[in-house]
């Protein structure tokens, strides 16, 4: 039996697309103090990189 896909709802999309933004836009404000962060810090993001993409994934099955 196969699960039925409901259209996203654009208000969610609007409000994670405006956090992504703000994310980028930190990111770019962190660059700027600290342009070489050491590799624990670099490690640390990679992770946290790969477990928001893996949520992302599954938030599309949900």
């Amino acid at each position: 039996m196969g699960g039925r896909r409901l259209a996203p709802d654009p208000d969610l999309l609007n409000l994670l697309e405006a956090c992504r933004l703000d994310e980028r836009l930190h990111a770019r404000d962190a660059a700027r103090f600290d342009p070489a962060p050491p590799w624990t810090a670099r490690a640390l993001a990679g992770v946290a990189v790969f477990l928001s993409r893996v949520g992302v994934r599954a938030a599309r099955w949900v």
